[in-house]
């Protein structure tokens, strides 16, 4: 170093307040524990070996060393002579005060009655550093050369800067302390449990741990309220089927008559039972009794003294014959009943879905509240090592106060992190439940909860996957049981327009005595025949076929539609699966890197070569990076239960 820099930097000295006792010794050995008056925190690097304002310069030198810096600055004339007046410049025992507000030596009384033009300089650029240093970044105020010097002597320290507010609370020169409640807040800690809080029983914490996906879908498919609405059509669906099946159910008559009063008085009574048949046709059988005086004209009601016994049939021949209406309705109640299952299906799909992203976001809730736990311990066990340093004047008392609003920061988001926990929570137990139906509230925290490794197989092609889901989903399948559906209504619209021709037989026999000398109603008696009807102008056939061709059309598009959404949504999740895929291997590696940056600067900030502010910024970057890999993974995890549900199947 040349020879003007030594004596420049001995100049400086002169006005930093110290002086030498009568012994030789710098005052402040003296007095280990006299307080410093305002140091000026320096700017630029020293050697460990050179402490600043701990002796006096000969007068001659220090001439010498103020030319030099005055011919060295920048700063001249008035403007000099302005700053210069401004420097705070401490009293020094055995000086006198000069025009400009410092102070010099006695011996140089006689030398010089006021200030000069290069002591103006010098106090200016001292002025110039001092500013600067309050305006510069504290991660540069504080190299390691410094922290040395400091080390050697104790007597310089910083001041923590004072809200005017503060200074009763904090004297100026003084450690800042904090207030009590303040320290309260900042050492709180969080409760890891909440269930009781909210009003419901919580799962016990071991349990929660060994809950899977797979668990938490076949609770929802099994219990939730949606899903078991929609399993209530399979009741509703069979009780229509078995009304529509009783058009098929035996029919019992019976009748009793009696003519009391009149001229012809009589009485008669019968019993029949009618059984409809499958093929469109009918059976019965009965019995009949008529006793007393019978009009003429209506002597088929004359029986022998024992009644009659009947029986018979009707088979159509043409109409009738390959369906009915009563078939038909039957036929397409039993569609009803398989469309349900498809319906049950798609519902499940959907509530499986929820029930997925719930659960993926609950475990990473979970996961990124241990990240801010870690974040936060970190910041907390730090306070002893800043303590320490503090104590030993390598860092300033601000550093203190930092660490501390650190920790009430990362407080908050610990907070912020354990509501999101709660809430994922809540939505989860929404799906998660007992077989009673009653949602399970998984009432305390898991910050250790790990997510398993992703498995990033590849997929099979996509013509594959699409043609297993175009035959797998319960969409396309309900579609093809209304098809059916309306196959059977067109087949019954055309059995309107068939001309009706049945085949008739009937068959009788009286027992008992006879009811007359001719024993006409003694002989056993069998009648057969046809009877039909027809409508040529078929009108009402023709409409009917009409309107259910139309609707074959109509859902012949719908399934065309039904098909594409398929195939656009088997494409979006397999879009969205790949793009996490990719997106998951980013952020390990930017995870990775925000790691290795943070650890640099915590050994940095433990050598002294950054400060707290500077630190946080990178292990707030790294935390944030260990919450995008966990969002990551989530994604993928509900992006692979998308593109299962979109090939109809439930999540894995």
């Amino acid at each position: 170093m040349r020879r003007w820099q030594w004596l420049a930097i001995g100049a400086c000295g002169v006005f930093s307040g110290c002086s030498l006792s009568q012994a030789g010794k710098p005052t402040w050995l003296e007095n280990p524990r006299r307080e410093p008056v305002a140091a000026v925190r320096p700017v630029m690097s020293r050697p460990a070996n050179v402490v600043t304002g701990s002796a006096r310069l000969p007068v001659d030198a220090m001439a010498e060393a103020t030319s030099l810096a005055a011919t060295e600055s920048p700063l001249s004339g008035r403007a000099s002579q302005v700053r210069a007046s401004q420097v705070p410049t401490p009293t020094v025992p055995g000086s006198r005060a000069t025009a400009s507000g410092s102070s010099l030596p006695e011996s140089t009384k006689a030398a010089d009655s006021g200030p000069t033009r290069s002591q103006n300089a010098t106090a200016g650029l001292l002025r110039s550093e001092a500013q600067a240093d309050t305006v510069r970044p504290a991660a540069f105020a504080t190299p390691p050369l410094r922290q040395a010097a400091r080390r050697q002597d104790p007597a310089i320290q910083d001041v923590a800067p004072q809200d005017p507010a503060d200074q009763n609370s904090a004297p100026q020169g003084r450690p800042f302390q904090l207030p009590d409640w303040i320290q309260e807040a900042v050492n709180s800690q969080m409760p890891t449990e909440f269930g009781g809080d909210l009003g419901s029983r919580d799962l016990d914490a071991e349990l929660a741990r060994q809950l899977d996906l797979a668990t938490v879908v076949d609770s929802a498919v099994q219990y939730y309220p949606l899903i078991q609405e929609t399993i209530a059509l399979r009741q509703i669906a069979g009780g229509d089927q078995l009304a529509a099946l009783g058009a098929f159910d035996t029919k019992l008559k019976g009748a009793a008559l009696t003519g009391a009063v009149g001229f012809y008085e009589n009485t008669r009574g019968s019993l029949s039972a009618e059984q409809p048949l499958w093929n469109g046709g009918s059976t019965y059988a009965g019995y009949r009794i008529g006793r007393g005086d019978i009009q003429p004209w209506y002597q088929e009601r004359v029986t022998n003294e024992g009644g009659e016994l009947a029986v018979g049939f009707e088979l159509p021949l043409i109409r009738n014959r390959t369906i009915d209406d009563r078939r038909a309705e039957l036929l397409k109640n039993e569609q009803d009943v398989l469309a349900v299952e498809p319906l049950i299906r798609q519902q499940s799909l959907e509530i499986a879905l929820f029930a997925a992203e719930a659960y993926w976001s609950w475990l990473a809730a979970n996961a990124k509240l241990g990240i801010q736990q870690e974040l936060l311990e970190i910041a907390t066990s730090r306070t002893v090592q800043i303590e320490r340093t503090i104590e030993l004047q390598d860092r300033p008392p601000t550093d203190r106060v930092d660490n501390s609003r650190l920790i009430a920061t990362r407080q908050t988001s610990l907070i912020n992190a354990q509501r999101r926990v709660e809430s994922a929570a809540i939505k989860l137990s929404m799906f998660y439940r007992n077989p009673a139906g009653s949602p399970i509230l998984i009432g305390a925290s898991l910050p250790d909860v790990k997510f398993s490794e992703l498995d990033l197989s590849q997929l099979s092609t996509f013509e594959q996957d699409r043609q297993f889901a175009l035959e797998n989903r319960p969409e396309l399948q309900y579609l093809v049981n209304q098809a059916e559906r309306l196959r059977i209504e067109l087949q019954q619209a055309g059995n309107i327009g068939l001309p009706e021709l049945n085949l008739v037989m009937d068959a009788s026999k009286d027992a008992g005595a006879p009811s007359s000398d001719k024993r006409d109603k003694s002989q056993f008696e069998l009648e057969s025949g046809l009877l039909g009807y027809w409508e040529p102008q078929q009108r009402k056939m023709l409409g009917k076929q009409q309107a259910v061709r139309g609707k074959l059309t109509q859902l012949q598009f719908k399934r065309q539609l039904v098909g594409d959404k398929i195939t656009a949504e088997l494409q979006d999740a397999r879009s969205a699966l790949n793009a996490a895929t990719r997106k998951y291997q980013q952020t390990q590696a930017n995870a990775e890197l925000a790691r290795q940056t943070a650890e640099i600067f915590r050994r940095r900030f433990d050598e002294g070569d950054v400060d707290l502010i500077i630190l946080n910024i990178y292990e707030e970057a790294e935390a944030a990076a260990r919450s995008d890999v966990i969002d990551a993974k989530a994604e993928y995890r509900v992006a692979q239960a998308l593109y299962q549900i979109a090939q109809g199947e439930l999540p894995q």
